[in-house]
């Protein structure tokens, strides 16, 4: 009766063991999700951060670009009249 009763304990002491590393794992899982999730919360954040200065840049390169093609537009009108007045003196 002593050797069942012993073999009866040394299989609860090892469930025992095993429930408790399993116990162990499945917090250190949560845990581990948790600061996982406070990463990917403070990356989203991050994330709309530059999605705003990326449409901010957006706005200014359109800005940039319409002010360029407005420059080129007066430059070839500029050459456009450099090149009239050139041909009127030659041809005098």
């Amino acid at each position: 009766m002593e050797n069942y009763e012993h073999k009866l304990l040394k299989r609860q002491r090892l469930l025992i063991a095993i429930i408790g590393i399993l116990a162990f794992t499945t917090f250190i899982s949560i845990v581990y999700a948790f600061v996982q999730q406070g990463i990917a919360h403070e990356n989203a954040l991050r994330a709309q951060a530059y999605a705003v200065e990326a449409r901010k840049n957006a706005t200014k390169a359109i800005e940039q670009a319409l002010i360029a093609k407005k420059l080129t537009e007066e430059a070839e009108r500029q050459q456009q009249r450099a090149e009239d007045a050139l041909r009127k003196n030659t041809t005098k």
